[in-house]
């Protein structure tokens, strides 16, 4: 549980890069487009280790296909909801609600349909990430558009989804094998933004080592992560321990691009920091041994 947890985390720190790497894009950047072709440059770059690592034999056999299509839909969702809600909202409301919903949203729906149980260390924990995600959004001005927060809730509860349908995909399989599919399927899924929006920037130079990276480095790896500690830990847990990612964000924000944090937003990070710690941390049993008389 312990080595999932820190998984976990790592995944999200590696998201916490997109955000960064995406303001050393190109001039015109597409957030829809930006948000399908991260998913497909991924996918490719799972499928081909995967073939690599462990052959076509992966990709044999019967799948759970149902999961795999809530995995794969939750996906493509969560990134068309959410660079929507950016459109609409701006990019410290959207993430916020988006990314700060997920745990609430992933604990609700893992209750629902897996059956875990909501313990009061999670609560506890998502709480104070929750609200450490609140106070570090409070940095600036604040734009508030109810069709925004709504596609950002839209897109927490296709992040739930996507968990949910994971556990369920990888039962008895290779978890990188399983997110490999879920990836290129929700890239087929996500396409149509290709027609939707401007593709030009993808052609540069710049436009071109973006998109390998943010597919690479961003995408691929931290989904990889993630698929692989959901073997362990439950999706409550990991919609809460992925809020290492706008942490992640604000860090690089300060330290790469020159950005200032407020006050509020250093007590958000101590409070995300709190409700990581609390969660990804080994639970000690205590006793009092029945032997020990005085």
């Amino acid at each position: 549980m312990f080595r999932g947890s820190m998984m976990m985390i790592l995944a999200g720190v590696f998201w916490g890069a997109s955000g960064t790497l995406q303001a050393f894009g190109p001039e015109g950047i597409s957030p829809l487009v930006l948000g399908a072709i991260r998913i497909t440059v991924g996918g490719l770059c799972l499928t081909a280790f995967v073939l690599y690592r462990e052959g076509p034999k992966a990709f044999s056999g019967r799948w759970p296909w149902s999961s795999v299509l809530m995995a794969s839909a939750g996906m493509a969702l969560y990134q068309q909801f959410f660079f929507a809600s950016i459109l609409r909202t701006g990019v410290a409301v959207g993430t916020m609600v988006a990314i700060g919903s997920s745990p609430v949203m992933g604990g609700l729906l893992g209750r629902l349909f897996l059956g875990e149980r909501l313990t009061a260390r999670w609560m506890g924990a998502t709480v104070a990430a929750v609200t450490g995600c609140v106070l570090l959004s409070l940095g600036g001005s604040l734009t508030v558009d109810l069709v925004g927060i709504a596609l950002a809730l839209c897109a927490g509860v296709a992040f739930g989804f996507l968990g949910m349908g994971m556990k369920k995909a990888q039962e008895g399989r290779s978890s990188l094998a399983a997110i490999a599919l879920c990836m290129t399927l929700g890239a087929v899924m996500a396409s149509p933004a290709f027609l939707l929006g401007d593709t030009g920037w993808i052609f540069t130079s710049r436009g071109i080592s973006i998109a390998l990276v943010l597919g690479a480095v961003s995408t691929a790896i931290p989904y990889g992560l993630y698929s692989t500690a959901l073997k362990v830990v439950p999706v409550s847990t990991a919609c809460t321990l992925t809020l290492a990612e706008p942490l992640t964000a604000a860090i690089f924000g300060v330290s790469l691009l020159g950005e200032r944090l407020s006050i509020p937003a250093l007590a958000g990070i101590g409070f995300i920091l709190f409700g990581l710690l609390l969660l990804s941390m080994p639970v000690r049993r205590s006793f009092i041994s029945n032997d020990r008389m005085s």
